[in-house]
C-alpha cells in the first residue's frame, strides 16, 4: 500500500512534488530571488519543515506547534510518521483540522529517521527546507531570520546556525568548515539548517545515526556553498529516547562513514583531512571498547587508528 498523505486540504495517494510552485525569474524591479511574483503582488517563498516521528505523540505535538507559531506564515510542517503504534496519527490529524499547513504522511513500512526525512523531501513543496526532530523546538523567529538571510545571500546553498562564534570566523568555505566538522565538532545540526530545495538534488539522507555529519560530507562533495552563523534558533531536548544517546551505534556509523569518504577522496586535497577523521573514529571505537572491558578489540582499534594516521597519540587511550 502506498503511504497515506494528507496534503493541501485533502487525503489521497502520494503525488511526488504535488503542488510545487513555479519559480519566476528576477525582473528589473528586483524582487528578491526567493520571492514569487503574481501580478503586482510579491509572495514570500514557501518553507517546508520536515518532522520525522515515531511513537512520540506528545513530543511531536509540541514540535509541530513550535513550527506553526512562527511569525513567518508561508510554511508547511511535513510530519512523517514512521509507523507509530501510539496515537500520533490522531494527534496530527487534530492539529491539521485547525491548521491546513500541517502535512501528514505515514510510511507504509518503517524506514528509520533518514528514510522518513527522504520521504518528507519528496512531499515538500517549499523553496527552502528545514528539519526538526520530534523532541526539539524551534525558537520564535527562527524561520523568518533564516529566510531573510538566504534571500539576501542567493549564493549560499546551506545556512548552518548554532555554530560557535570562533568557528564562524575561521571560514565558511570548502576545507575550512570541513576541517572543523571533522575535528570532530558536529557543526552540522539538522534542526539549525536551512537549505535551498534545489541544492538537495543528488543528496540523500542515508544514516540513522550521525546523519548530519554524512550530510555535511555530501554537501562538500557536491560543492554546496555553506555559511556558518552563531545564532541559537532551536531548543534541544535530547530525551532518553533520542537517537543521540545510542553511543555504540553512533560510533559504528561514524566509522563506516569515515572509511567510505576516506576511500572516495584518495588523490583529492581533502584526503588528509579524512584520514585524520578516520583515525579519530577508529580510536573512539577503541576507547569505547576499552571502557566496556573488550581489551582485545580495543588494542586492534588503536592499531587501526595509527595505520589510518600515524600519530603516536592514536596509540594512547583517551589521549
Amino acid at each position: 500500500m502506498p503511504p497515506e498523505v494528507l496534503l493541501g486540504g485533502r487525503s489521497g495517494q502520494a503525488n511526488e512534488f504535488e503542488g510545487r510552485r513555479r519559480e519566476w525569474p528576477c525582473h528589473c524591479g528586483r524582487p528578491r530571488p526567493t520571492e514569487l511574483m503574481t501580478h503586482s503582488k510579491i509572495v514570500p517563498a514557501m518553507v517546508s519543515v520536515i518532522v520525522p516521528t515515531y511513537n512520540r505523540s506528545s513530543m511531536v505535538q509540541r514540535a509541530v506547534a513550535s513550527v506553526l507559531s512562527q511569525d513567518y506564515r508561508k510554511l508547511e510542517a511535513v510530519v512523517i510518521d514512521d509507523r507509530s503504534e501510539d496515537n500520533t496519527s490522531a494527534v496530527i490529524h487534530s492539529m491539521r483540522a485547525h491548521d491546513s499547513r500541517v502535512v501528514y504522511s505515514r510510511n507504509a513500512e518503517s524506514k528509520g529517521c533518514a528514510g522518513a526525512r527522504n520521504t518528507g523531501l519528496k512531499i515538500a513543496r517549499g523553496r527552502y527546507v528545514s528539519f526538526l526532530d520530534d523532541d526539539d523546538l524551534f525558537l520564535p523567529g527562527k524561520i523568518r531570520s533564516q529566510v531573510a538571510w538566504m534571500e539576501d545571500n542567493p549564493g549560499t546553498d546551506v545556512l548552518v546556525d548554532g555554530v560557535r562564534k570562533q568557528w564562524c570566523t575561521r571560514g565558511n568555505d570548502g576545507l575550512a568548515w570541513l576541517g572543523l566538522e571533522l575535528a570532530p565538532n558536529l557543526i552540522f545540526d539538522g534542526c539549525q539548517l536551512m537549505v535551498r530545495r534545489k541544492s538537495l538534488d543528488g543528496i540523500r539522507l542515508r544514516c540513522n545515526y550521525m546523519e548530519w555529519r554524512d550530510f555535511a560530507f555530501q554537501a562538500y562533495m557536491n560543492g554546496l556553498r555553506v555559511h556558518l552563523a552563531e545564532r541559537q534558533l532551536v531548543r534541544k531536548n535530547n530525551t532518553e529516547q533520542s537517537l543521540s544517546k545510542r553511543t555504540e551505534e553512533m560510533l559504528t556509523t561514524a566509522l563506516d562513514n569515515a572509511r567510505e569518504y576516506c576511500e572516495r577522496t584518495i588523490g583529492r586535497p581533502e584526503h588528509d583531512v579524512f584520514r585524520r577523521y578516520l583515525a579519530n573514529c577508529e580510536k573512539s571505537v577503541a576507547n569505547f571498547s576499552l571502557k566496556r572491558g573488550r581489551l582485545a578489540k580495543a588494542a586492534i582499534g588503536y592499531r587501526k587508528a595509527f595505520r589510518a594516521y600515524p600519530d603516536p597519540r592514536n596509540l594512547v587511550p583517551f589521549a
